[in-house]
């Protein structure tokens, strides 16, 4: 994998836009606000860069992608590999393909979905991570 300036570049101002904020929306989920610089795809739907919700359910079995306006959400299992923190990290991992982004992964505290872009092959992986 041959890394660029540019793609340098692009790491770095994804990292210093991403903005992270926790809040608990009830006993049974916990949601994480995440900001998204650039449009990117899950499994051939496109969704415009901005704000999105990110939430868990408190029995560790899904995660939901949500957009601001909550038209749009996406929920899939993830994998728990111990006991979620009430300081939770969420990373937000994307596949970069000729300019083009797809959702690789959500990983919500130790939550973590499976590969989500399985038809896209890797070029270069960009990750907005957030928390602590």
């Amino acid at each position: 994998m041959r890394i660029t300036l540019r793609s340098i570049v692009l790491t770095l101002a994804v990292l210093a836009t991403a903005a992270f904020t926790t809040k608990t929306a009830s006993a049974a989920v916990a949601t994480a606000t995440v900001s998204v610089p650039f449009n990117f795809n899950i499994n051939g739907k496109a969704l415009p860069a901005g704000n999105y919700f990110v939430t868990r359910t408190s029995d560790g079995s899904f995660v939901t992608l949500q957009t601001e306006d909550r038209k749009q959400a996406y929920t899939w299992f993830a994998a728990r590999n111990g006991e979620t923190s009430p300081d939770p990290k969420v990373t937000l991992r994307f596949d970069e393909s000729d300019g083009a982004y797809a959702l690789r992964s959500v990983q919500y505290d130790k939550l973590m979905t499976a590969r989500l872009d399985k038809n896209v092959s890797e070029v270069r992986a960009i990750h907005i991570v957030h928390g602590r």
